[in-house]
């Protein structure tokens, strides 16, 4: 990997955490019902659901990347 994807997965972990910690610092965000949205959120189906989430755009990268860089050849077998 060279560093400008390196900086790119920092910033992008970056930014996800600063915004984690922006929703639990929120003063707003201690009542019951808050606290039954975030246990609504982040359940026991929270892989599935980001799996789910996750995996078309997966499949739309790989195709993207099969058409910009072609399919790997194989071998051959003479």
């Amino acid at each position: 990997m060279n560093i400008q994807v390196i900086a790119a997965l920092a910033v992008c972990l970056f930014v996800t955490v600063l915004c984690t910690a922006i929703g639990y610092a929120c003063p707003l965000c201690d009542s019951s019902q808050a606290v039954e949205v975030r246990a609504g959120l982040v359940d026991e189906l929270t892989p599935t659901t980001l799996a789910a989430v996750t995996l078309p755009f997966l499949i739309v990268a790989g195709v993207i990347s099969a058409i910009h860089f072609g399919l790997p050849q194989g071998r051959n077998t003479r």
